[in-house]
């Protein structure tokens, strides 16, 4: 029997995942439950394909079904009880004057906990706020500090590139981003152009560092004197994406050309004329 691959979200988090299923009776957005650790958890087909869309070591044969009538009332009885948590949460929170951001509200899937998730600049002392929550719901409370990052991931959204958010969809886990990356890849330093809307660094900046420090390595680096057409120029700058220089000669003017066409005056040969007496 051919394998069957499908993508899901569960309903609490737009992280997607790949699994394996055996029937092939699923559809996109079809609702179906997932089992775990805590019982069986509701998610959202996204996708379904022929071939997976990673390693086959890292796929399991996760047990899944299909949501019936009676899980779409707990569903429904669920999202209700989240919701109510939330608006208690937030008003608790204001009336404490914690310096906290609530981000969400999970009913964990056999009932145990609700699992409530905030950021926040500094440490927040919330044992009070847990010993109202704790009143109020008659349930075990848990209470997780995530980034903005996690916030993002967690939300979900579109990115500047008007794609879902990276984080939301493919990414396991998060590397660090930094402006020296931009940099390098001769993109602007704006942070209106390079930030997500979490307000980081945006993770692609890393999807191709690796190659443009390979072509840089390969290329003169700014600030040393190379020739060019018999002439001395400076490199101001690097197009590492076509492999071009911008070179600047000593009255200012600039030209770019082809990092092939030039040889760096550490390798020219020596043309000075040595004369005797």
């Amino acid at each position: 029997m051919p394998k069957r691959y499908i993508t899901i979200h569960t309903l609490n988090d737009a992280q997607q995942r790949v699994i394996e299923v055996v029937e092939d009776i699923f559809e996109p957005g079809d609702i179906c439950l997932l089992s775990g650790e805590l019982g069986e958890e509701f998610c959202r087909v996204v996708m379904v394909m022929p071939v997976p869309a990673q390693d086959d070591q890292k796929l399991e044969l996760a047990p899944l079904r299909k949501a019936t009538e009676e899980d779409m009332e707990r569903l429904r009885l669920i999202r209700e009880r989240e919701r109510e948590a939330r608006r208690f949460c937030l008003q608790c929170v204001e009336a404490r004057g914690l310096e906290m951001k609530l981000v969400d509200v999970h009913l964990a899937p056999d009932g145990s906990k609700l699992i409530f998730f905030y950021t926040a600049d500094d440490r927040v002392d919330f044992r009070d706020l847990v010993k109202d929550l704790a009143s109020a719901f008659r349930i075990r409370i848990e209470m997780r500090q995530i980034g903005v990052r996690d916030e993002a991931r967690k939300i979900g959204g579109l990115g500047l590139c008007l794609r879902p958010l990276c984080c939301a969809t493919f990414l396991d886990e998060f590397v660090p981003i930094t402006m020296q990356m931009a940099k390098d890849q001769n993109l602007t330093l704006s942070p209106n152009k390079i930030s997500g809307i979490c307000g980081r660094l945006m993770c692609c900046l890393a999807y191709e560092q690796e190659v443009y420090l390979k072509v840089r390595e390969t290329m003169p680096s700014e600030g040393t004197t190379v020739i060019y057409k018999d002439k001395n120029y400076t490199v101001k700058s690097l197009l590492a994406f076509n492999k071009q220089l911008v070179l600047e000669n000593d009255e200012g003017g600039e030209i770019t050309v082809s990092s092939d066409d030039v040889t760096p005056a550490s390798e020219a040969p020596d043309l000075t004329e040595h004369t005797t007496e």
